[in-house]
């Protein structure tokens, strides 16, 4: 049994990966983009998803974001097929209010990470890049939501703006009892002022 934590990066993917680890649950985070690169290797080759990464049980931030072409892999949204590779495994959807999420993207690497964004776009403009980013957010949670409709048992919404962590440990109590202290907010960032028109 595996957890997938499968909301989209800046939405507290750090904390929850620290969260996990302090409590002594193997977590793997992001892996310098080696993580989504396997992944998706993995399942193109007909291979178990995480091969590679099997001593692991927790897994977040698992995107490949870069400026080369092809370096952009967002491997979150592979849940159906890690769910069919891990049956009985629980995914977290971690969320929080779009426009926050938004700004705090922006500011992701002092703005590296939307320069990379426009570049595996086709060198669109920094406002497309957020037109895209919005539709990707409600789409993204829509297929995850469409998909675990009817094995809910296996999916846990957290907003990191509203829900407290308490609610997340007692949907682990019967695996571990977590320690609230080990989450906190890491690389939270200063997000860029957006216009009027939100960009």
């Amino acid at each position: 049994m595996k957890i997938f934590i499968i909301g989209m990066n800046k939405t507290a993917t750090r904390s929850l990966h620290q969260f996990f680890k302090g409590n002594g649950v193997p977590s793997v985070h992001w892996d310098d983009g080696r993580l989504a690169r396997a992944i998706r290797a993995n399942i193109q080759n007909g291979s178990p998803p995480l091969q590679g990464y099997d001593d692991y049980i927790v897994f977040s931030d698992m995107e490949l974001v870069g400026g080369k072409p092809g370096d952009l892999i967002e491997a979150y949204k592979y849940f159906r097929e890690l769910d069919v590779a891990y049956p009985g495994s629980r995914f977290i959807l971690n969320i929080r209010s779009p426009e926050g999420w938004l700004a705090s993207r922006m500011n992701h690497s002092n703005g590296l990470y939307t320069r990379y964004y426009q570049r595996q776009y086709g060198g669109v403009n920094e406002a497309d890049v957020l037109w895209r980013w919005r539709i990707d957010y409600y789409r993204h949670h829509a297929d995850v939501l469409e998909y675990f409709s009817d094995k809910r048992e296996q999916l846990i919404i957290f907003n990191i703006e509203t829900d407290p962590i308490e609610a997340l440990i007692e949907r682990f109590a019967d695996l571990w009892k977590l320690d609230a202290k080990w989450f906190g907010h890491k690389g939270k960032g200063i997000p860029r002022q957006m216009n009027a028109s939100g960009h």
